[in-house]
């Protein structure tokens, strides 16, 4: 029964009801200190907030080099990398470097004692003008003629003079996995990267410059600063020039074959691209693949379909002539 009969048998008014119950579940409620009729819990679940949802880590790029850069080196680095604009006319180059450590937020040390004893003042005046170059190639052309020049080092800008620079030899180690896959190919890498930046791989007075190892496939490099920036980049260069060639499609024109082609030994045997000689049995190979006319396969006769020969007749015997 509901409540609307309820309260005509009752000959009360449906609104009155109403009240009157909402004020008993108040009352209730006051005095035991909790809902009498709890809340029923929403049945579609609930859609959490930004700020609940676990951020998916990003996968991280592989380094190009080991060990890797502390974050400051690579702010520095970062900051070698963005526009510049200087135009200095008769100021000192403490001066000049201290306008650039302010406009990039990178500290950047001047070499003092090293540049003193090589006779070079820190106040040496410096002229240069230039707007919408990187903060690298500015530098560069603020201290070459000075013989001066900068490296990364101790998480700061250093700037110190050449033959400093060229005497701090670091050492590094490429993962170069994706250059080569055998030990050939590794030491022909190698001889690339050394004819490439110029250098001396057999040497009297110490360890080569460059070494691989094959189980890492990684390239370890003694080298200087300036040299590791180069190799560096020329590794860069042949991964570009890789990604760059065609890749040729092996088709049957090329399966080896006899008969003066370019992979015979002229003694009947043929040859891949290795220069290992080919089994003529080995599967997969065509007979058209060693001939230059097709093989015709040998079939056993049929029995049913050949025609009987015809047997020899014995010679006939002369008779002889019997005399009386």
């Amino acid at each position: 029964m509901n409540s609307p009969s309820i309260c005509r048998r009752l000959r009360l008014p449906w609104k009155w009801a109403c009240c009157s119950g909402f004020l008993v579940y108040v009352a209730a409620s006051f005095v035991t200190g909790q809902e009498v009729f709890p809340p029923v819990a929403d049945q579609a679940p609930r859609e959490a907030t930004p700020a609940e949802v676990t951020p998916v880590a990003k996968p991280t790029a592989p380094p190009e080099f080991l060990p890797r850069l502390s974050p400051i080196e690579e702010k520095i680095l970062a900051a070698l990398s963005d526009t510049t604009e200087v135009a200095f006319a008769d100021a000192p180059l403490e001066e000049g470097l201290k306008y650039l450590e302010d406009l990039h937020s990178v500290e950047i040390w001047l070499d003092k004692e090293t540049l003193i004893n090589e006779s070079i003042a820190p106040d040496t005046q410096v002229n240069l003008t230039l707007s919408g170059v990187s903060l690298r190639s500015a530098l560069r052309l603020l201290l070459e003629p000075l013989g001066l020049t900068y490296i990364i080092e101790s998480e700061v800008l250093k700037v110190t003079t050449q033959a400093t620079a060229d005497k701090a030899i670091i050492t590094r180690t490429y993962p170069v996995s994706d250059l080569f896959s055998t030990r050939e190919e590794a030491e022909e890498l190698v001889e690339s990267l050394v004819c490439g930046l110029g250098l001396v791989q057999k040497t009297k007075d110490g360890p080569a410059p460059l070494a691989v190892s094959v189980p890492s496939a990684a390239i370890i490099a003694r080298l200087s600063r300036s040299q590791q920036d180069q190799l560096l980049q020329l590794l860069r260069d042949l991964r570009e020039a890789k990604s760059l060639a065609p890749k040729r499609p092996v088709t049957g024109g090329d399966a080896p074959r006899l008969g003066g082609r370019a992979n015979d030994d002229g003694r009947g045997s043929p040859r891949n691209a290795d220069g290992k000689i080919i089994d003529e049995f080995s599967p997969g190979l065509q007979p058209d693949d060693f001939n230059s006319r097709p093989r015709l396969r040998e079939l056993q006769p049929d029995p049913s379909s050949e025609t009987p020969r015809k047997q020899p007749t014995p010679p006939v015997k002369p008779e002889v002539i019997k005399k009386i």
